[in-house]
């Protein structure tokens, strides 16, 4: 929902819902890796979910720094901070706290992705080198949203 607002609105569209228009504006105001690591988060598909370290890897941050930035997520479900675990595949916490696990593993498992006990199945994990078609398309986005789109 949240890329295709962004493409529709690079294309002239109107975006309708103003909650969302509000949402763009504010992912403007971030720093350009925060943003970056958002908007690739955000391109990850249903059934698929990386680690703070392999997200890590490719962006040049500590995974403290990405957990830190997952923590901070104003929109988790729009930037689907829920689709990033612990190196040891198991979910860690939700919305800066590990109260909201639980939760994280539902919207895991509404996606399809397998989560056996506390951890993410294997074969539904994206290692680096996958994430990498994943961060063209962020790049594609935040390019988007710092060029084209004037609020």
């Amino acid at each position: 929902m949240f890329v295709e607002a962004i493409l529709k609105a690079a294309q002239g569209e109107r975006v309708l819902e103003e909650p969302l228009l509000l949402k763009l504006r504010r992912l403007c105001s971030f720093s350009k890796i925060t943003r970056l690591v958002y908007l690739t988060l955000a391109t990850i598909p249903r059934g698929k979910a990386t680690t703070y370290r392999a997200l890590a890897s490719v962006f040049g941050l500590s995974p403290r720094t990405v957990g830190f930035l997952m923590s901070r997520n104003p929109y988790p479900v729009l930037i689907p901070c829920h689709k990033v675990v612990k190196s040891d595949r198991s979910v860690g916490g939700y919305m800066g706290s590990l109260e909201f696990s639980s939760i994280k593993i539902e919207l895991l498992r509404l996606e399809g992705v397998r989560v056996i006990g506390q951890k993410v199945d294997s074969r539904d994990l994206l290692n680096t080198r996958d994430l990498m078609q994943f961060i063209e398309r962020g790049l594609e986005l935040a390019r988007i949203l710092e060029t084209k789109l004037t609020f």
